[in-house]
């Protein structure tokens, strides 16, 4: 008897009015306003979530394409920084005009066109038809502007070999150049036989 009491007064405490109010304050809104009028729960909707409407990811698309080509051309405009004085520096072998020689002569020219030094510049020479290193030189620094150096012999007797078999003028065109060097920034790279630069 005294448990069926006791379980009275449990009920008629948790359906006081400031029970009632304090349950209304956590509940959603509109779950308070069906029990408030005697309407029951309100349905559960399991539909697709709100993902936002066509013109909201139409915006939120070309947003995003406008960032990645901004991105895109603030890379090349970085690169072609970097590049800058690479682009601008080149080295290839050329024929000596000197009538008092008495066999012909042949030089590495190398051209600086940038402002500032090159450094560390390590020139190697290629015979393209036999595929074989010839050849290789240093400098330490190149300045600004062009200047010629002869080759060492053992590359020069190369060369000379080919000029004798061959009787066209483009035979130093089986002669391929590739150097590697260190702009002022501290940026290594090649240049190629084909003239390609790459860092």
């Amino acid at each position: 008897m005294r448990r069926v009491v006791a379980d009275s007064l449990t009920l008629r405490v948790a359906f006081t009015p400031m029970f009632v109010r304090a349950v209304a304050a956590s509940a959603p809104q509109e779950a308070v306003f069906h029990a408030r009028y005697g309407l029951g729960m309100p349905p559960l909707d399991f539909g697709w979530p709100n993902w936002g409407d066509l013109p909201t990811w139409g915006a939120f698309i070309g947003a995003t394409i406008a960032v990645y080509f901004t991105w895109q051309a603030i890379k090349m405009q970085r690169n072609q920084e970097r590049k800058f004085q690479a682009e601008k520096f080149a080295c290839w072998i050329n024929t000596v005009d000197d009538n008092d020689e008495p066999m012909d002569r042949f030089q590495l020219i190398l051209r600086n066109a940038s402002d500032l030094p090159i450094y560390d510049c390590r020139v190697t020479v290629f015979d393209l038809i036999d595929n074989k290193q010839v050849g290789a030189m240093s400098f330490g620094s190149v300045k600004p502007g062009q200047r010629s150096r002869y080759l060492p012999e053992e590359v020069e007797n190369a060369v000379r070999k080919a000029k004798t078999k061959t009787a066209s003028p483009s035979n130093l065109q089986r002669f391929g150049v590739s150097v590697q060097f260190n702009d002022t920034r501290g940026n290594s790279w090649r240049r190629n036989v084909s003239g390609v630069l790459r860092g």
